[in-house]
């Protein structure tokens, strides 16, 4: 369900005083007759607006324009914006179009005033586009008159209105820019940092919203400034209900619409009841939730906010849905989509959409087709949000709110089997899923190859899933490659896709709930020992101790690979994958942290029955692929970049320097005079020096310590080490390699030998947000990343290996083969799985 935002927008009208020479009594009738009018507007009722309006033009009529310019356009102005709360927004432009030249000749600021009431006045009216030409209308004049009074409030009102259009970029700059501009202490800061906070709770950021919010709660204010506080509050008390705090929620929203309702604010008390329900909803009181709800319509009806109606309606619709009653949801939804596309919302639209497809889904008599057409219409809608979400981290939050949706259009596929046959069904299916999988990386790679990889994101609604989805498996297995990709968030099935060369496109339902089958292989995998390469993760979502987790690790590693294999393998599909076959693993949720290698299949573990690779989609293999390989035609990686065991910086988890790793520098060495290159060791293998080489490298190998962090909050903090210098701290972190432009890079490979290179927070659509992502996203074709403490020794006999098979064995190799080879090799000397099974292959073959 939505919120509602409350968003303030603070405009400031010229402030009006008798004029010397005026009549007296002309000028304190006028005056009178609007204070009467003000009283009677802040009544909030139909009949105070008329009384309002009635007031304000006999105002106008004993007072001849020419004696007062500054007054007459203040009394106009209350009328038109009045005309405006009454949803008479034609009565409203024309008045406000007339008043522009008036204005003009009053003083710039004035002009530039009326036009921020004029995009006010668009917006309600659910033209956003409009809207923003104006605010860009009036900042250009406020700007040339060098009167910044009014700038905090139009830079505000301009982020807000991009927000509604769906530019999250450009909303979040012109919002932080008000912040700035905004006198300290001020109502105008105040209302910049509610309306910047409802911009963070946009892009997913409840706590730096929450953060906005208490900023602007301590500012004192006083009269009828004190509405904002209100408004404050109850958007605070919603950014603490995403940060997992209902009862501090509860208490803000209480208190919030409690100053409301003593205001007479029933706007604000309207939106703070409907959020309120939300909260009751969130609880598991639909009841509760459902009276608050309707209240909230009710109210919002009856003073014709149409966005907030939309947003009510689509927050009813979704208890009915829950509640088992779809044929209702889906009255409420559809008015509440026609509202929405008449506000221009697009984010919100595509919200509504997803639920009344899975209303569509849920009916007596479902209609998948219908279902499909709409989450097919969301998907499109949040693509054009998302690509407008400027940096990564905020695309990343947009795409992960919109996974759900593409994992229920694929169920709306799967479901069609019967009317378009099970190939094209699997196909669409399949298509849906990548629709919502590791998005925010595509654009990244898109950004960077432009134009190289139009074929894979073509988001258009009505684009021909089936058709996109076989040109995609067909370019991936044209090597004899087959395709195995999972979705892992229903909570007890996965779904399992598996396109082979010959055409062959398959999907499995398989009963199971994999998360705690995941924790509990990183207990008994995962473990340290010593000379691992890495202290352990600092936060790691995958490692909570919960009693089903324990009650797995107690049965065993053997019998916890086995049923992991049991519920990502299933026998039709390995009857359909002989051995030797290469297979290209797309993960999902907590599958990518499976280490596929590891897994019972008959009497061999699969990474030694099959060469394995993966991608975070099938999208990014393709992408990779088509990036051009410096190692193609016999290369020798004469430009290779290998590093081993650098003067080790300090842990950031213990306070002190990471402890040396002998095997490591001779693994280096090894690997360095295979590459015929030099390699960096100790204090020379800086951070400065491999930052200055790894744009020109043609393969890059780190033989170092590796720490990955598993939440949102530090996932760009998951490093590598490297010696420190006089410049950089020696830890080379995924924040630095995602945002300094020298650090792009086009290597054929990039070998991450450190402890845990492959995981970071674990998202549903973006996967494993860590440094593998940030090394494609850079240009790296492929990467070879760890899932866990690596030991020392093992690795090193694993890397030379590796590349003895990779670049000049007797039997030269491909990449995935390679590491096969050199996996089954070591296990002859370690067996158990963690020597061996933790590296995986990820990107190009």
């Amino acid at each position: 369900m939505r919120i509602i935002p409350l968003c303030l927008l603070t405009a400031c009208i010229a402030t009006t005083h008798p004029v010397a020479g005026q009549p007296r009594t002309t000028v304190d009738s006028a005056l009178a007759l609007g204070a009467a009018g003000d009283a009677a507007r802040d009544r909030a009722t139909a009949a105070g607006r008329d009384d309002a309006i009635r007031l304000w033009t006999q105002a106008l009529e004993v007072l001849p324009p020419s004696h007062s310019p500054a007054l007459t356009l203040s009394l106009r102005l209350r009328r038109a914006a009045t005309h405006a709360e009454q949803r008479d927004f034609a009565s409203a432009m024309r008045e406000m179009e007339e008043l522009r030249p008036l204005a003009r000749g009053i003083r710039p600021r004035t002009e530039a005033s009326v036009l921020l009431q004029m995009a006010h006045v668009q917006k309600l009216a659910g033209r956003p586009g409009a809207a923003v030409a104006l605010y860009r209308e009036a900042l250009a004049i406020a700007r040339a008159s060098e009167d910044d009074r009014l700038l905090p409030t139009l830079l505000s009102a301009m982020g807000v209105a991009q927000s509604d259009a769906g530019r999250p970029d450009s909303a979040l700059d012109y919002g932080r820019r008000a912040v700035v501009a905004s006198p300290g202490a001020s109502a105008d800061l105040h209302s910049a940092l509610n309306n910047l906070g409802t911009l963070f709770e946009r892009l997913g950021y409840p706590d730096s919203a929450a953060a906005a919010y208490r900023r602007a709660l301590a500012i004192p204010l006083a009269g009828r400034a004190r509405e904002m506080r209100v408004i404050a509050m109850g958007n605070l008390a919603e950014a603490l209900a995403g940060l997992g705090m209902p009862d501090s929620a509860v208490w803000y929203y209480q208190a919030a619409l409690d100053s409301a309702r003593q205001m007479g604010l029933a706007n604000a008390a309207a939106v703070l009841t409907s959020n309120l329900g939300r909260l009751h909803e969130a609880g598991g009181r639909p009841r509760e939730a459902l009276a608050a709800y309707q209240a909230s319509l009710a109210s919002l009806r009856a003073q014709g906010d149409t966005p907030g109606i939309a947003v009510a309606l689509h927050n009813v619709g979704g208890v009915h849905l829950s509640d088992g009653d779809p044929d209702s949801a889906l009255a409420y939804v559809a008015e509440a989509r026609r509202l929405s596309r008449a506000v221009g919302d697009p984010w919100s639209e595509a919200g509504i959409l997803a639920t009344l497809g899975m209303a569509q889904l849920r009916r007596r008599s479902p209609d998948p087709a219908a279902a499909a057409a709409a989450f097919d219409t969301a998907a499109a809608l949040r693509a054009s949000v998302r690509r407008h979400g400027g940096a990564d981290v905020f695309r990343m939050n947009l795409s992960e709110q919109a996974f759900d949706g593409s994992a229920a259009w694929a169920l709306a596929w799967l479901a069609r089997a019967p009317q378009v046959g099970a190939r094209r069904s699997a196909l669409a299916a399949l298509g849906a899923v990548e629709r919502g999988r590791a998005q925010a990386l595509l654009d990244l790679l898109q950004d960077a190859d432009a134009g190289t990889h139009a074929l894979f994101a073509d988001t258009l609604p009505g684009a021909d899933l089936e058709a996109r989805t076989d040109a995609l498996l067909r370019e991936l297995t044209r090597g004899g490659t087959a395709v195995v990709s999972y979705l892992a968030r229903h909570p007890d099935t996965v779904f399992v896709w598996l396109a082979t060369p010959d055409g062959d496109v398959r999907v499995w339902r398989q009963p199971g709930s994999l998360p705690d089958l995941a924790a509990a292989l990183r207990w008994t995998l995962a473990g340290s020992g010593r000379g691992a390469r890495a202290a352990f993760a600092v936060e790691d979502s995958m490692t909570l101790v919960r009693p089903a987790v324990q009650r797995l690790v107690a049965l065993g590693r053997d019998s916890v690979l086995a049923r992991t294999a049991a519920l990502l393998l299933p026998p039709d599909l390995l009857a359909r994958v002989p051995p030797g076959m290469e297979v290209l693993v797309v993960p999902n949720g907590a599958v990518g942290v499976v280490p596929f290698a590891a897994l019972p299949v008959d009497t061999l573990p699969l990474g030694v029955r099959n060469p394995l690779r993966y991608a975070p989609s099938l999208s990014i293999a393709a992408a990779a692929q088509a990036r051009p390989d410096p190692l193609a035609a016999g290369a020798d990686g004469a430009g290779a970049l290998v590093v081993g065991d650098p003067a080790m910086p300090v842990d950031p988890g213990t306070g002190q320097p990471f402890a040396p790793l002998a095997d490591a520098r001779e693994e280096a060495a090894a690997v360095a005079a295979r590459l015929h290159t030099a390699v960096l060791t100790g204090a020379a293998a800086t951070e400065s020096a491999v930052r200055g080489r790894l744009s020109g490298a043609t393969l890059v190998h780190l033989a170092t310590h590796g720490l990955a962090y598993g939440t949102a909050d530090r996932e760009r903090e998951s490093l590598v080490a490297l010696a420190p210098d006089g410049v950089h701290d020696g830890r080379l972190t995924v924040g630095e390699l995602m945002d300094d432009p020298a650090l792009g890079m086009h290597a054929s490979l990039v070998v991450l030998s450190a402890c845990e290179t492959g995981v970071g927070n674990l998202r549903m659509a973006e996967g494993s947000v860590g440094l593998q992502r940030a090394l494609l996203a850079r240009g790296a074709r492929s990467v070879i990343v760890s899932l866990w403490q690596v030991p020392d020794a093992s690795t090193r006999m694993l890397m030379e290996r590796f590349y003895a098979h990779w670049l000049d064995g007797a039997r030269p190799a491909g990449k995935a083969e390679a590491l096969r080879w050199a996996q089954e090799e070591v296990r002859r000397e370690y067996p158990d799985p963690r020597h061996w099974a933790g590296f995986q292959l990820v990107g190009a073959p």
